[in-house]
């Protein structure tokens, strides 16, 4: 979890258009990995109103992708259900508000 917060921070941009506007703003987004890692889906669950900011929040969970696989003992599938990433001047958080919600794959449990 801690590794995931990391990448996203240490991976996040300003974008150059954005800050020369002052654009600023917090995107909720959410993502599925799967075992090893790789990004099954992802969508904004909370947009900033600001197209670029929201457009730079997808790239950065692209651009991180593939992520850290996880432990055999965790299900399949993990969802980070509600991340929020601020993109302001002379702020750089990457928050996961709620922790992460594993479950098996529906597919897997039938």
């Amino acid at each position: 979890m801690a590794r995931v917060q990391r990448l996203l921070k240490r991976n996040k941009k300003y974008p150059k258009v954005a800050r020369s506007n002052r654009f600023q703003g917090v995107v909720y987004v959410r993502f599925t990995l799967n075992r090893e890692g790789r990004v099954v889906g992802s969508q904004i669950t909370q947009s900033s109103c600001q197209v670029i900011l929201d457009d730079e929040v997808m790239g950065l969970v692209n651009r991180v992708n593939p992520f850290p696989t996880f432990p055999k003992e965790m299900e399949d599938i993990l969802v980070f259900k509600k991340i929020f990433v601020t993109i302001q001047v002379g702020v750089n958080p990457v928050v996961l508000t709620s922790p992460f919600y594993r479950y098996l794959d529906f597919f897997q449990s039938s």
